[in-house]
């Protein structure tokens, strides 16, 4: 007990209280203040270290000297010039002031501070609600549509089993509510030997639709089951045995099965299919397996044809012109681009009189406006193709790629976000997000998109680059230096610009001009090598990061000559 009545006349429990209060509302202050300044959060971990380790000479300092109205004094001393005035007085009028600031911060930050950052919070979350929607709420309601199984004794009767799984899965695409893994990814697994349950983990969904089409004459057998991939245990199966002309019937039966028996997680009926020449849709579905162009083109015009009124096939016609004629201007041969880019335009004109809101055909649009460039009416195409059907595919790709060039990443992630989930084996939707996310300074979610694109592509160079800016931005400044020095190759551009920007922040200066002078003479060889076509881009923003403004305005405008598209 003495020496607890001693820590007390010494003011060092006193000290101890101001000492935590102190620390605590310094803290507090400094997790407000420092993001809105740009200094990273590791800067608020240092502060509480240093807290942390001058706690205890701060005790011991208390124990040997005491605040007296003429300043530091050693406690005999103290005791000597105030024997009837305890010094612990002063200790607690400034106790008493610390915390009061505290209390004052406290109720500032809880009544006036917090709300604001709700509602920040609230409208970020407004801006992703789409994709935690469509994304991280469905639950169990997920889906792929796998390949169904050829088993006729023909091989040539392949298509039907595609044809059958794509319009089921384009069909059930349009339930609210329901994520259906977009065909380039559920049809990646064709052929492979991987159980159903394998394949529903890779794409992290819940159910797995499959089944298999035996054709004989004018009769189809179809065979389709439903599978819980979580429990590996079927919920429904059932066989079909009808002519071809049925082949509708079917889709709308397994649609709607599949519909109920996720009843409960869905409260809307599957839409129905299109009715069309049987015929015809047979050739479509024959032409959307044809390996080349030619053959889809032919195929393509005889079932129009037969159902004139068949959009969706003079659609995918339309894009087959647009196909041939992009490889006859690669090739030189300007007469037969010019011809089939007219059957292009005709049949797209020909498709938005009869369907304005055609939303294959405004994605379409959508693209064509990239290379005019024109913007606004590209961002008109595309809020008409989503509001016409708000989750096809196409449209949500190229919506998502307007607000990426409109230089919108907010409203642009919640959509990539959302095609990433539908297709998350094609590294192209990663790519869009990883920018978008740098873009908006959510440097951590950019780094762990860029890492899904690498297990896809480990040998793109942009993703080890784009991976090393995520950490130069999250002050991993020396580790930013190393992954650009390991991972990318010793002559490639992305490398010195890398290590330009990590050596500047570091504080090596005369090494990062360095990396500018290869810049500088890679800039040379742009008319040799096409690779380098967006060198001045990455000189301009060496420059920009040195703080170097003329040069940097000087190099973006010599990307303008050199590339314009950069800057549409």
């Amino acid at each position: 007990m003495a020496f607890l009545d001693e820590l007390k006349r010494r003011n060092v429990i006193r000290v101890a209280i101001g000492y935590l209060a102190g620390a605590w509302l310094l803290i507090q202050i400094l997790e407000t203040l420092f993001p809105i300044f740009g200094i990273p959060e590791t800067s608020v971990r240092i502060v509480v270290v240093i807290a942390a380790i001058g706690f205890v000479p701060v005790l011991v300092a208390s124990w040997y000297f005491e605040i007296t109205p003429e300043g530091l004094k050693r406690d005999s001393e103290a005791r000597q010039l105030q024997p009837k005035a305890p010094s612990h007085r002063t200790v607690d009028r400034l106790i008493a002031a610390v915390l009061t600031l505290a209390v004052v911060y406290f109720a500032v930050d809880k009544f006036v501070l917090d709300p604001a950052r709700d509602a920040a919070e609230h409208e970020a979350a407004r801006q992703e609600g789409r994709a935690d929607a469509l994304v991280e709420s469905f639950g169990d309601k997920s889906i792929v549509v796998l390949p169904f199984v050829n088993i006729s004794s023909d091989p040539e009767q392949e298509y039907l089993g595609d044809g059958l799984a794509e319009e089921l899965l384009n069909l059930l695409a349009r339930v609210e509510g329901l994520r259906v893994i977009s065909r380039t990814s559920a049809f990646s697994f064709k052929g492979a030997e991987i159980t159903s349950a394998e394949i529903a983990r890779l794409l992290n969904v819940s159910y797995v639709l499959e089944g298999s089409v035996r054709k004989s004459g004018d009769t189809l057998r179809i065979t389709a089951q439903l599978i819980d991939a979580r429990a590996d245990a079927h919920l429904w199966s059932d066989t079909y045995d009808h002519s071809t002309e049925n082949i509708f019937d079917i889709q709308d039966s397994v649609a709607g099965e599949v519909v109920g028996h996720l009843k409960t997680e869905l409260s809307l009926d599957p839409p129905k299919a299109e009715r069309h020449n049987p015929v015809a849709f047979a050739l479509y579905m024959q032409a959307n397996q044809a390996e080349t162009d030619e053959t889809k083109r032919e195929l393509l015009e005889r079932a129009l044809e037969l159902d004139p009124g068949f959009l969706d096939a003079m659609a995918e016609l339309a894009y087959v012109y647009s196909s041939i004629a992009e490889d006859a201007e690669s090739a030189g041969d300007i007469e037969t681009a010019e011809w089939h880019n007219g059957r292009y335009r005709s049949l797209v004109d020909e498709i938005l009189a009869k369907n304005p809101s055609h939303p294959i055909i405004n994605a379409y649009r959508v693209w064509e406006m990239f290379s005019l460039p024109d913007l606004p009416r590209a961002a008109m195409y595309a809020e008409r193709a989503l509001a016409s059907e708000p989750t096809h595919f196409g449209a949500l790709t190229s919506a998502g790629e307007v607000f990426t060039r409109l230089w919108r990443p907010e409203q642009a992630i919640p959509i990539l976000r959302y095609v990433s989930e539908r297709d998350p084996l094609s590294a192209y939707h990663f790519d869009n997000l990883s920018k978008a996310y740098l873009n908006t300074g959510q440097y951590t979610r950019a780094e762990e998109t860029i890492r899904v694109i690498l297990v896809q592509e480990p040998d793109d160079p942009f993703a080890e680059w784009r991976l090393g800016l995520t950490l130069l931005l999250q002050g991993k400044t020396s580790e930013a230096l190393q992954h650009f020095s390991e991972n990318l190759a010793d002559e490639h551009p992305l490398r010195w610009h890398g290590r330009l920007l990590a050596l500047h922040a570091l504080g090596r200066t005369d090494d990062a001009l360095l990396e500018m002078d290869r810049l500088l003479e890679a800039s040379k060889l742009v008319e040799e090598n096409p690779d380098f076509g967006g060198i001045y881009w990455f000189i301009g923003t060496a420059y920009a990061w040195m703080d170097m403004a003329d040069e940097a305005f000087g190099a973006f405008e010599k990307q303008r000559e050199v590339v314009p598209w950069l800057f549409t």
